[in-house]
Order: C-alpha cells, then structure tokens, then sequence
C-alpha cells in the first residue's frame, strides 16, 4: 500500500491554504463593508443637496443654511476617509490574494511530489509482479522441459 512520506507536509500545506483563504474572505467581506458604508455616506451627501436646494427655494434662516453647510462638510470629510480606507482594504485584498497563491503554489508542489512518489510505487510494483510472472513461468517451463 503507498503511503506518502511527506503526509503531514501536505496536510500542513492544506490548512496553510485554508487559514490564507479565511483570511482573505474577511479581508473582502470587509472591503465590502466599506465600500457600503462609501455608497451611504454619497447617498445620504446626494440627499442633503436635494434637501438643501428644496429648501433654498423658500426662505432659510442663516443658521439652518450654517447646520447644512457644516453637515454637508461632514459628510465630505467622511467621503473622503471612507475613500481612504477602502484603498488601503483593496491593498490588503490584494497582498492577501498574493499570499493565498503562493500558499496554493506550496501545496500544489507537494501534491506533485506525492503523485511522482505514487507513480514511481506503482511502477515499481508493476515491475515487481511483472519479475515475478517471468519466474513463475520460466520455472513451469523448466519443469515442463525436466517432465518430458
């Protein structure tokens, strides 16, 4: 029966690769996360103007223009760190894709390790049974010739 010398090795690899791969799931679910949370920072900016613009049409009071004013400024900054930190999420994403590609690599050398090791056992076995029909029939032979 083959047994892969380098077992643990593989196994190792493996968990390796799914540790990356959880690893990057979080990393994109939290890319996700941003960028939702960008989409309602524009959406609630987007709605503010419209807000605003409905309101200038009547008379506004100068404070209420001030409290728009400054919220809306808010709400930009807010954007524009949003924007920041779904750059640096992307970056990370993508290190992370890196890493899960070169732990892919590792276990898929070892896999093909195993397979030439498993080829070279079957061979070798082949070659084994092989021998061992040759003698069973040179000795049959033989004892065919020793009989007449």
């Amino acid at each position: 029966m083959f047994r892969f010398r380098l077992d643990f090795l593989l196994r190792y690899r493996r968990q390796l690769e799914e540790a990356e791969m959880y690893e990057l799931a979080n990393k994109v679910r939290g890319a996700i996360q941003i960028r939702d949370e960008l989409t309602m920072v524009r959406t609630r900016t987007s709605e503010l103007v419209d807000s605003a613009r409905q309101r200038t049409s009547a008379k506004i009071t100068a404070p209420v223009l001030a409290l728009y004013s400054n919220y809306l400024h808010e709400l930009r900054k807010r954007d524009l760190a949003e924007q920041r930190r779904l750059a640096q999420a992307e970056q990370e994403v993508e290190t992370q894709r890196n890493v899960l590609a070169k732990a892919s690599i590792e276990r898929k050398a070892i896999e093909k390790l195993e397979e030439l090791e498993k080829k070279s056992f079957v061979e070798t076995n082949l070659r084994r049974e092989q021998k061992m029909f040759d003698e069973t029939a040179s000795l049959k032979f033989a004892r065919k010739h020793d009989d007449e």
